[in-house]
């Protein structure tokens, strides 16, 4: 077995931080955080498993759900509560003259307003308030108008606004492309490995197994051809001929060595065909499901409108208010049509992201099995295998655990390896073998002698050479597609990079 101690393709799983922070503080509320238990079917321990991670989304609806009950109160609350009523800021008149019992909960007439409020004769305040406008809403405090209440309210409004505006583009523009390079990433990988399992299979059934039925009856053929009695059928004891004893004793190894492939190791080769239909099957159905998506077509992509128009359509809104711009009709606008969709598109994004909680969870489950920095997702998967129904006797989970562990344990390939040495030691003996049969100088004597024709045996022989010399370059061949720098890097990629570190990137 080849030395793969500090091989290039080995990498250590380094778990990003944000994994264990998660399984340490994300609440489970007594719940296993055993991923495995999904793949045992509809059993009470993936029931316990689906319930502690429901509750981690729950948890993010809840504190919205909060939200929106508290905003509702306030509204039925009414201007005791102030702007967080929804209503309008009150705001006293810049008048020296005006008392402040004017300015109190009695109604006013038209002309009391005017006057109270400073309007100009024209119908327009000092502060460009239309007549309209004033009857509803009342001037800048006394004092700077930029340090008042409001004007804090509406920064914080306006940069909530971009905050939302900020995260809709990352999201589409950086989220969901890291999340794409991850699908990239696994569907990449795991078309390679598709490949290399259909090559593997194919070169074993076509190079090695579909030969096996051929080579064993000229086997058998040559036993019969080269047995005492038939070799030399005149002399079988070959008594008067060196040549014919030499050559006799060639042709007792060659049996021997042919006899000792027995059935051409057709057990192992099936076992390892086995385990690539396996690999096959698994790569075939994620290039299938990862192939279909596109997470950055335009589709997707439109997520992005309504999250930067809307909040943009109210910034101008807060906009409008700073500088007392009359908005009648814009007024109406936002508020019957972009703060209800708005409020819709708040529940949406909160409903995401309870779904990116859970999703989060349980890619943290599958990467930190029980949040151990000694762990990894190698541990599930070995898990999985068992409840799949792989024992671990098995020489596809053996194959499995071998590239899991990434070659650091008993190689299932090692009889298989040395198939190889036993094919080189049978061609060189049949070479030798077909070289002294050819030498026309004494075959020729040696037919005479033993009264029969050496032409069938060469043509044999030949046959036989033929298929151990393709058996020996398919066996390479296998070889070469199994070995561990091929694999592993492609399981590193899938399960490592793209499944534990990209995809959580998107996640937090």
């Amino acid at each position: 077995m080849d030395d793969t101690s500090g091989a290039a393709y080995q990498t250590e799983f380094e778990a990003p931080s944000s994994l264990s922070t998660w399984q340490n503080f994300a609440p489970r509320f007594g719940y296993s955080d055993n991923i495995t238990t999904i793949f045992e079917g509809n059993t009470s321990e993936s029931e316990e498993y689906v319930v502690g991670l429901v509750f981690v989304g729950c948890i993010i609806f809840a504190v919205f759900l909060m939200w929106a009950i508290l905003l509702m109160v306030f509204m039925c609350i009414g201007h005791k509560m102030g702007f967080l009523s929804g209503a309008s800021f009150l705001r006293k008149p810049d008048n020296p003259f005006l008392q402040e019992d004017d300015y109190g909960s009695e109604p006013m007439d038209e002309g009391r307003m005017l006057q109270n409020s400073g309007m100009h004769p024209q119908g327009s305040s000092a502060f460009g308030l239309s007549s309209n406008t004033a009857r509803t809403q009342k001037v800048p405090t006394v004092g700077d108008p930029w340090k008042s209440r409001p004007t804090y309210a509406r920064c914080i409004f306006i940069f909530s606004a971009i905050i939302c505006i900020t995260f809709a583009s990352l999201m589409v523009t950086q989220g969901l492309t890291n999340l794409q390079n991850s699908v990239n990433t696994i569907h990449d990988n795991s078309v390679k490995l598709n490949g290399l399992a259909d090559d593997v299979r194919t070169v074993i059934q076509e190079g090695m197994l579909d030969l096996r039925d051929t080579a064993g009856q000229i086997r058998g053929v040559l036993e019969t051809q080269l047995s005492a009695e038939n070799f030399c059928p005149a002399d079988p004891n070959i008594e008067d001929s060196q040549f014919g004893k030499e050559l006799r004793l060639q042709a007792d190894d060659v049996v021997s060595l042919l006899r000792e492939l027995e059935d051409f190791r057709e057990s192992e080769l099936n076992d390892l065909k086995d385990a690539m239909d396996t690999i096959f099957d698994g790569s075939e159905e994620i290039n299938n499901e990862a192939g279909d998506i596109d997470l950055t077509d335009w589709e997707a992509l439109i997520v992005l409108i309504p999250y930067t128009i809307f909040p943009a359509l109210m910034i101008v809104a807060a906009l409008f208010a700073f500088f007392d711009v009359p908005m009648d009709r814009y007024h109406f606008f936002i508020s019957w049509f972009v703060l209800p969709v708005f409020i819709l598109m708040t529940l949406v994004a909160i409903v995401w992201a309870g779904a990116m909680a859970i999703a989060a969870g349980v890619n943290s489950d599958f990467c930190l099995p029980g949040g151990r920095d000694d762990s990894s997702p190698d541990d599930n998967i070995r898990a999985i295998l068992n409840i799949e129904g792989y024992d671990t006797d098995s020489f596809s989970y053996k194959v499995a655990d071998w590239y899991i562990s990434q070659c650091n344990t008993e190689d299932p390939l090692f009889d298989t390896r040395n198939y190889g040495p036993e094919l080189e030691t049978n061609r060189l003996a049949l070479n030798d073998f077909i070289d002294q049969l050819q030498s026309s100088g004494q075959i020729d004597g040696l037919a005479v002698y033993c009264n029969r024709d050496f032409y069938e045996l060469d043509v044999l022989l030949g046959s036989m050479k033929s298929i151990v010399d393709v058996l020996i370059i398919s066996l390479e061949r296998v070889l070469d597609l199994a070995q561990c720098g091929r694999i592993i890097p492609l399981y590193t990629n899938v399960m490592y990079d793209a499944g534990c570190k990209l995809a959580w990137i998107e996640q937090s």
